[in-house]
């Protein structure tokens, strides 16, 4: 999923991770998001950008704001 602005990818995997990345040069940007229980089936920006919302397999979804990752579901 890109940010509103375009510049930005977060990707969710089968490894249980997410990713931020550049879109611009598809370097992997800030740290692995690797706290999920099951697949990322789902990844994607908030409205503002801001924020990462993320639905893994089968625990549900996970925001993270600013760096600080928490469980919404």
């Amino acid at each position: 999923s890109f940010s509103a602005d375009a510049s930005f990818v977060v990707t969710g995997s089968t490894d249980r991770t997410a990713r931020l990345w550049s879109a611009d040069t598809g370097t992997p940007l800030g740290r692995v998001l690797d706290r999920h229980d099951g697949d990322v089936v789902h990844a994607e920006f908030s409205l503002d950008g801001h924020e990462v919302v993320t639905v893994d397999d089968p625990t549900g979804a996970r925001t993270v704001i600013g760096g600080d990752e928490r469980n919404i579901a």
